[in-house]
């Protein structure tokens, strides 16, 4: 499943415009939704950390759910809820 950004590059006869460089950056979303850590990401697209947190943040993650929900079971299992 592409993303609303991919969906609006669609050319008139349907078809998507995808090059290399998009599918590098959907894995890297599709990596970072399954758990993956910024230096796993990294080691498998070819991209440097740096490189993997700017198209996390510019491009693909900002305000989704499933990271945040991700984050908080994370810190819950660390540390406990709290009660």
């Amino acid at each position: 499943m592409m993303g609303r950004k991919h969906r609006e590059q669609a050319s008139p006869n349907g078809k998507l415009d995808l090059h290399f460089h998009d599918l590098r950056g959907i894995a890297v979303t599709r990596l970072a939704l399954s758990g993956c850590t910024v230096p796993e990401i990294a080691a498998i697209t070819g991209h440097s950390p740096r490189d993997v947190e700017a198209i996390l943040e510019a491009h693909y993650l900002g305000g989704r759910v499933e990271l945040a929900e991700q984050a908080m079971m994370k810190l819950d299992a660390r540390y406990g809820n709290g009660t």
